[in-house]
């Protein structure tokens, strides 16, 4: 491996980060996903989320783009790293609790695609709504969620309906899910008149469906007799298919299941460094060929000299470090609980389709073994956490169950573009930042002269201190993110360069 490796494709990845020019010799050449590819995404009622987590665990196993889910009775002290659970790395979440019982909306974004929230609203005994903005490698699509409670008055339901009117009034395409609770509707019959008198919340809605050229393409029963979820889009060829399925776990709603087509897809796999068959007896060699001496002494600062050395490692990543495709992929369930819900799919078509009571005990009892089996499973997998007796994977299990840090979300900026990687949002901030920082006037206040106290001495660098802190420096400590494995096994030749840099008689 003795060929260079260049930065990756930028077909949907992220850039890496900015370096010194240098010219690869060899280009990883990975084919793409196949455009126009149909993205699969779910809609579902919960009736609280709570006690349904394993089976949430398995809707995003089937690695869905989008999952919205309303009445999750959430409230801000659940943290999303407990929704998620293994998940987490894959998806991204937003929420809008009503921290109390019922209500509550959720999206759930893979984490391939690039998400920002833009509205959230409560209104207390009326609704929950939330809307984001997604960019699918340069498609544009607004997704929002909205619960509307039985008993939302008609002033109510017309407040929710203005919302979700404002937020329909951009230029990219918009699908609305949520579950509006107006069974009055005969939505075969839209967009003519109904047959029968209705409610006015019910007359409020189609109106604004009528206004503004939203498609209700859920036509068959979610609870009952009654199309109570409803998923809608304004535009008329990016939804392809709406099916109905099996209910949430043990909900009384159907969940809904559609395809949408964009003309880029979502990435299948993305890119990683493979740190493990690096080439180091030739890294070390590059390190070692390096005039330290001559290069540092061009340099009057320590800020200077650790960007050059900082370079210089991330040129030797760059050069002999190859890329390795990791597909992206989600834990899948044991083949009993596969074959179990797949006969559970199938007996509950089969209800809905006879209409006969004994099917539907039949499907409500292949239900029950089902949660029951797949709790189980679960359970197991905590279990043999905790059997292991390995300390440090069971905190790491209890951490990330009670992870409440939600980061800093997708930043917009001056162009109106959405900025996801970490490096982009550090510098809009540090350019905010900037916009309001004041120039010193150079005024300097007289102030007494402090006396020093004993004697100051120069700062020593020894060599053995320098290699212990190296080995422990993790990935995430490191600002310019150079892996930990890179710089333990190249440790002796950077230990070298700082060593012989005369790092104490720099200005510090």
């Amino acid at each position: 491996m003795a060929n260079g490796y260049s930065s990756p494709p930028v077909n949907g990845y992220s850039n890496p980060p900015v370096m010194p020019p240098f010219n690869p010799s060899f280009v990883p050449n990975f084919p793409y996903p196949n455009p126009y590819l149909n993205h699969i995404s779910q809609f579902a009622n919960c009736r609280s989320i709570r006690n349904k987590l394993p089976y949430l665990s398995q809707i995003l196993s089937l690695k869905h783009a989008i999952t919205c889910l309303t009445e999750t009775w959430l409230s801000s002290v659940f943290p999303n790293s407990l929704l998620l659970g293994d998940q987490e790395q894959y998806f991204t979440v937003f929420r809008r609790d009503r921290n109390s019982r019922g209500g509550g909306v959720a999206i759930i974004i893979h984490s391939s695609i690039s998400a920002a929230q833009i509205a959230d609203e409560t209104i207390p005994g009326s609704h929950e709504l939330l809307a984001i903005d997604l960019d699918i490698n340069g498609d544009l699509l607004r997704v929002i969620c909205a619960y509307r409670s039985p008993q939302a008055n008609t002033l109510q339901t017309d407040s929710l309906v203005k919302s979700i009117l404002d937020l329909c009034s951009c230029p990219q395409p918009t699908i609305v899910t949520g579950d509006f609770n107006l069974p009055d509707i005969d939505w075969s019959v839209f967009p003519l008149p109904q047959p029968n008198r209705i409610a006015p919340s019910s007359q409020s809605f189609l109106d604004f469906c009528q206004l503004t050229k939203l498609a209700q393409l859920v036509k068959e029963p979610t609870r009952k007799e009654n199309i109570l979820d409803l998923v809608m889009c304004n535009h008329p060829n990016l939804i392809t298919a709406c099916t109905v399925g099996p209910p949430f776990d043990i909900s009384d709603h159907s969940t809904v299941e559609f395809k949408f087509t964009l003309t880029h897809s979502i990435p299948a796999f993305t890119l990683r460094r493979d740190y493990k068959n690096a080439d180091y007896n030739l890294i070390n060699s590059q390190l070692a060929n390096v005039d330290w001496n001559s290069a540092f002494s061009k340099i009057a600062h320590v800020d200077l000299m650790y960007d050059l050395l900082i370079s210089v490692i991330q040129k030797s990543i760059d050069t002999h470090v190859p890329w390795v495709r990791v597909s992206i992929t989600h834990g899948k369930l044991p083949p009993h609980l596969e074959r179990l819900l797949g006969k559970r799919f199938h007996v509950w078509q089969r209800s809905i389709n006879s209409n006969d009571p004994d099917d539907m005990r039949e499907f409500e009892a292949l239900n029950k073994k089902f949660r029951k089996e797949l709790l189980r499973y679960h359970k197991s997998i905590e279990k043999r956490i905790i059997d292991s007796e390995d300390s440090n994977k069971f905190f790491r299990f209890m951490k990330r169950c009670s992870n409440k840090s939600k980061g800093v979300e997708g930043l917009k900026n001056t162009n109106g573009s959405l900025v996801m990687d970490d490096t982009g949002k550090a510098n809009l901030l540090a350019e905010a930042f900037a916009n309001v920082f004041t120039v010193d006037d150079g005024i300097v206040p007289n102030v007494n002269p402090v006396q020093q106290i004993g004697n100051f001495q120069e700062p020593q660098f020894l060599r053995h201190e320098i290699c212990a802190l190296i080995e422990k420096w993790k990935r995430s400590s490191c600002p310019h993110k150079c892996n930990s494995l890179h710089l333990g096994r190249a440790n002796r030749k950077v230990q070298y360069t700082i060593e012989s840099s005369s790092l104490d008689q720099k200005e510090q």
